[in-house]
């Protein structure tokens, strides 16, 4: 009885520390520091233009900067693979940080392209955001979490992928 307990705290110990590290993915908090290479250099009145890469996806981006507002517009472009093997999306969101001059973040904000539950995605999708710009934004900084999944079975579910980037320290 007493190796039972202790086998179900051991697994529900690992359940939640499993969540709680899916969901810092996707929780960023201010002062969090982005690694110097995933961190984006904006230039005040020119739009700065590249793509971002993150392993399963990337981010062809304009961001430009204005006395009031971060404005960025772009595409999101899922990896082939992904979608060759795990085209439907359970859950995903792109987040954009923006940082200031030492790297830390001041504000995020969710950017994430609108999207039907378990339905396919497609390879490319429209990127808009327009957001407050906050004092001592200096550089922005992309992080990403999502679960997608290959033929959903309502027996089993289906398989599921499970995708992620953090760039911060």
């Amino acid at each position: 009885m007493k190796t039972d307990f202790l086998s179900s705290s051991v697994i529900l110990a690992l359940l939640l520390v499993l969540l709680v590290g899916c969901t810092s993915f996707i929780t960023v908090q201010p002062g969090m520091t982005a690694d110097p290479e995933a961190r984006i250099t904006l230039s005040e009145g020119e739009k700065v233009e590249g793509i971002w890469e993150g392993k399963d996806l990337q981010v062809e981006y304009a961001v430009g900067l204005t006395p009031e507002h971060v404005t960025l517009s772009g595409r999101l472009l899922f990896g082939r693979a992904l979608l060759n093997s795990f085209p439907i999306v359970d859950q995903f969101v792109l987040r954009l940080n923006i940082l200031d001059g030492d790297g830390r973040v001041i504000t995020s904000s969710d950017i994430t392209p609108l999207y039907s539950f378990r339905n396919t995605v497609d390879e490319s999708s429209t990127l808009k955001a327009r957001v407050t710009r906050p004092a001592g934004a200096a550089a922005i900084t992309f992080n990403y979490y999502g679960v997608f999944l290959g033929q959903v079975n309502d027996e089993a579910g289906g398989d599921s992928w499970e995708i992620f980037h953090s760039p911060f320290q």
